[in-house]
Parts: C-alpha cells; sequence; structure tokens
C-alpha cells in the first residue's frame, strides 16, 4: 500500500458518504421523508418490504423536482435548500447538506420519479455507482416518488449487519413516529408487507392533535399526559407531559422537536432531568411530545450529520427557561388550555397575573357569595378550576386528597374493610425487615397484614381509600421509604385516587375543602387575581 497522498476515487467516496448517513432503512427513510416535508409535501405515503430492506417507496404531493435537476439531484454536495455560507446560520429546512440521494444511490438500486406543475414527468433510474444514470418520461402527479430497492445490494458485509425484518420495521416506524410527530398539518399513510399501519389525517386543531397523538403514543400517554404552552423571551415551549404522578420505566416516549426538527441534545435532557427531579423515581423516566421555538440564528443544526445534535449560543438561557416553564407546569399550575370547544374561553389565561401577596385573606376574597370556596368551572389534568368573587383559584386534586387523607390517618378517622380477598404480595427479605422493625401500630391505620414466608407478605384489611392502589409499590415504599408513614400512605392513595376521577366527583371535594383552615388551603392551591 502507497503511502502517498492520493484524490480517492468517486465510487469509494460515495460509499463512504453512505456510510455516514445511511445505516440502515430507518436511515433512507429518515432523509426521504425531510426531502418531502422540505418540498412542502401535505400527504406521503410510504410502502415498505421486509422492514424497509426489500423495497422503500415514498410518494409525496410536493413542489417536485424541475426535469433539468433531475440529474443534478443524485450528485453530492448538490441542494436547492441553501446557496451560500450565510444561509447556514438561517436554516428553515430538515435536509440541506445534498448528500441523500447521493448517499442512497451509491449503495442500492434507486428509481427517482417527479413532476413539477405544469410539466412532464421524468425517472431516473440508477443502480450503485457503477451504473449510469437513465432518465425516461413517466406518468406522475405533480410531487415525487422514490423507489430505494435491495439495500446494500453491493455492499453485502453492511447488508449482513443489518436485523430481522421485525426489528428493521420497528425502527423504521419510530422514525415515521416522529416525522408524523413533528409536523401534524400532514396527512401520513403507511404500509408494510401489503398491511396498512397507520393512516394519520391532518390535524385542524387541538382535539384533532390529541386523536392523532393517540395514534402515535398510545392512549396510555394520552391519559397520563398534560398539555401545556409556556412563552418567554421570544422562547416557546408546548406540547404534551407526563403528570408528576406517573412515570415510564423507558425512555420510549421522548420526543423533543426544535423548531420543528427531532433533536436529542444533552443540554435540553439535562434541563428535563433537572426540572423533574424532585418527583421523578429513581429507574424511572419522563414521557413527553414537546415542541421548543426559538430563533434560528440562536441555534447551530450543522453540528452532526444526522442533524440530531445541536448547539446554541445562549445555552444557560435556553437550559433556564426550560427548566423553569416545566416547574411551573408540574408545580405552579398557570397554563389551562382546554381540549373540549365548550373550555376555550379560558384560553385567555395562559399569562395571567398570579396573585403573590402572602398575607392573602381567603375568607374575604376568594369565598363564593355563599360562604363556600367558589363555583367549579373546568377540571383540567388533576386541577380543579374554581370561579371565586375576585379572581380564580386552582386546586391539586392530588394535593388537596393527600391532605385529607393524612388528616383521616392522624385523627383515626378511618374506614376500614377486610378484604374479601386477601391480597399477598412479593417483597425482599430486606424490606420485610424493614416493615417489622417498624414501631407502627398498623391496625390503628386501618391496615391487618402478616408475613407469609421470608419474601412475601398477606393483607387481609385496609382503609377504604386504599382500596385501588397500587399495594406492591405502596408496601415497599413504606419499607423503603426513609419519610413518614402517613405521609407515604397519604401519598399513594392520593395519586391513586386522583387516576380515577370524574369531574363531577373532583366537584364534590370541595364540600370537604371548605373545612380546612385558610393557612392550610393556601397549601394545595394558587391563586389568579383577575384585575
Amino acid at each position: 500500500m502507497s503511502n502517498r497522498i492520493q484524490l480517492l476515487s468517486p465510487l469509494v467516496a460515495n460509499q463512504i458518504a453512505a456510510g455516514e448517513v445511511i445505516e440502515r432503512p430507518a436511515s433512507v427513510l429518515k432523509e426521504l421523508l425531510e426531502n418531502s416535508l422540505d418540498a412542502g409535501a401535505k400527504q406521503i405515503e410510504i410502502d415498505l418490504l421486509k422492514g424497509g430492506k426489500q423495497l422503500i417507496r415514498i410518494q409525496d404531493h410536493g413542489s417536485g423536482i424541475h426535469p433539468d435537476d433531475l440529474a443534478l439531484a443524485l450528485n453530492r454536495h448538490a441542494t436547492s435548500k441553501i446557496s451560500e455560507l450565510n444561509d447556514l446560520s438561517h436554516l428553515q429546512s430538515l435536509g440541506f447538506r445534498g448528500e441523500a440521494l447521493a448517499s442512497i444511490a451509491a449503495v442500492s438500486r434507486l428509481r427517482l420519479i417527479s413532476a413539477i406543475e405544469g410539466s412532464d414527468a421524468y425517472q431516473i433510474t440508477v443502480a450503485g455507482e457503477t451504473q449510469m444514470p437513465e432518465i425516461s418520461l413517466a406518468a406522475h402527479p405533480r410531487g415525487t416518488t422514490v423507489v430505494v430497492e435491495d439495500l446494500f445490494f453491493n455492499a453485502p458485509v453492511r447488508r449482513r449487519f443489518l436485523r430481522t425484518d421485525k426489528t428493521e420495521f420497528m425502527h423504521a416506524l419510530d422514525v415515521i413516529k416522529r416525522i408524523a410527530l413533528s409536523r401534524d398539518n400532514i396527512a401520513i399513510k403507511l404500509i408494510h408487507d401489503g398491511k396498512l399501519i397507520l393512516q394519520l389525517p391532518i390535524a385542524q386543531d387541538l382535539t384533532d392533535k390529541t386523536r392523532r397523538l393517540s395514534k402515535i403514543c398510545g392512549n396510555q400517554f394520552m391519559a397520563t399526559s398534560q398539555y401545556f404552552t409556556q412563552e418567554a423571551q421570544g422562547l416557546i415551549l408546548e406540547g404534551w407531559i407526563n403528570r408528576t404522578d406517573s412515570s415510564y420505566p423507558h425512555t420510549d416516549l421522548q420526543y423533543f422537536f426544535l423548531n420543528g426538527r427531532m433533536v436529542r441534545d444533552k443540554l435540553i435532557n439535562h434541563a428535563l432531568r433537572i426540572a423533574a427531579q424532585d418527583f421523578l423515581p429513581a429507574g424511572r423516566h419522563l414521557a413527553y411530545v414537546l415542541y421548543f421555538s426559538c430563533d434560528p440564528e440562536l441555534v447551530d443544526v450543522n453540528v452532526h450529520p444526522t442533524k440530531h445534535e445541536v448547539r446554541f449560543q445562549e445555552s444557560r438561557l435556553i437550559h433556564d427557561f426550560l427548566v423553569k416553564a416545566l416547574q411551573r407546569v408540574w408545580h405552579k399550575p398557570e397554563v389551562f388550555v382546554g381540549v373540549e370547544e365548550e373550555r376555550a374561553e379560558y384560553n385567555v389565561l395562559r399569562r395571567p397575573r398570579v396573585g403573590g401577596d402572602p398575607a392573602l385573606n381567603l375568607d374575604s376574597r376568594l369565598r363564593g357569595n355563599d360562604g363556600g370556596i367558589g363555583h367549579p368551572i373546568a377540571c383540567i389534568k388533576n386541577h380543579l378550576l374554581v370561579e371565586t368573587k375576585t379572581g380564580l383559584l386552582i386546586i391539586d386534586v392530588i394535593a388537596a386528597l393527600k391532605h385529607l387523607y393524612l388528616l383521616q390517618l392522624e385523627q383515626s378517622k378511618l374506614i376500614a374493610k377486610p378484604l374479601l380477598m386477601p391480597r399477598t404480595i412479593n417483597i425482599s427479605a430486606k424490606q420485610l425487615e424493614n416493615l417489622q422493625a417498624k414501631n407502627i401500630d398498623w391496625k390503628s391505620l386501618g391496615m391487618i397484614w402478616q408475613p407469609l414466608s421470608a419474601q412475601q407478605i398477606i393483607i387481609r384489611q385496609l382503609p377504604e381509600f386504599l382500596s385501588n392502589t397500587d399495594l406492591t409499590n405502596l408496601f415497599k415504599a413504606l419499607a423503603d421509604n426513609t419519610e413518614t408513614i402517613l405521609a407515604t400512605i397519604a401519598h399513594y392513595a392520593a395519586t391513586s385516587k386522583a387516576a380515577n376521577l370524574t369531574p363531577s366527583e373532583m366537584e364534590k371535594l370541595l364540600p370537604e375543602l371548605e373545612k380546612i383552615a385558610p393557612l392550610e388551603l393556601r397549601k394545595i392551591t394558587q391563586t389568579i387575581v383577575l384585575s
């Protein structure tokens, strides 16, 4: 081998470029779908065979490619999205390097068919680097279809590193979900091995967005998440994130979009972890679909070939905004946007003036005319919105229930019932030892349990408010928790109860809360004074 410096051949150079951009079928999908989005497509149809290893076909109804540019589109560093260096600091497109089609063509059998408005359609066909592109007339509506067959047919070593059809399809599906989440104004249809997998219509409003999100992320995510929007200093954060009473054992439901681009960034991840550190248990993770908007000049997306990593000019500002925005959502809920049409009038409360008077007299300023706390007007994600004489009261239902249950436990005013079917739960030997070592009169708390073995206990009686609680997690927490037993029981009971409360049941809490002293009431509420 010569140690002289020489230019690489186009074949070798393009194979290296393909290796940087194209790892698997999902990589092809990402590049082609981003091209469709940049072309202004409002409808995209995707057809896959064998997880994309045999076939990837993407048809969009975007602006199309000019016939004279068709061959140029397969060249490296040929793009319609930037033309000069200054464009890199004002990027509005997803793909801009001009490498995607050239890299895909280098390792597959590729056919590109496109038509612009008022022109005939043309197609170009190429198979790897050894075949000259062929251009011919074709029948096609305005837009572009890209057909990629036999990925890595000319790179057998790389093809052997592909996984099973199912695994490759799951990677491809994740890419499609990310694209679908980034643009809810685009209809997407996915067919795999002849079967319809996903069909997402365009979302017109928040209700449509919620339905579409449910199809992508699942009903459980929707049931345990809350929608919000926050804005400050030209920065906007909105989307869905799990409530404080829920968390996930995996990171599969974490989607963060920066100016419409999916990113995985260390600074962003750190900000989210810091914001959630007060309630997120060890080994559990957040679930979110978040959209962050800022001036494009504040961020450099041209950091990595995959464009997942970014660099912020004002990293401290971005980090602090994200932390404070999420903490306001979780701990000081100032933002309420109703999903139902009849609640739309409350959208004006996005930026309320929050009363900060520590000596606020709840009896004189926030009580209703009938002497009660006020009139309930909305139930939104475990919070009750109550209208008062001079403003609004936001009641944290979980905190309210916890307070009420704690009072019952402290005052021994419990309704306890023997279980018709005693419950057996598994715990560790150390946890059982910890439970037995606690100097607690369990019966006074309405609880009767006994060891069944070295790693099992049987529960025979519980307070009524614990009837729907996850007992395994509760008893493990009682064994491991160094905080008070009463607070732990009240917390688990409250989070379990709140998850199953209907809006009418939330409203029925008001008479109970009216018995609470003003000082205690302020701990579980936030006031919005409307002047």
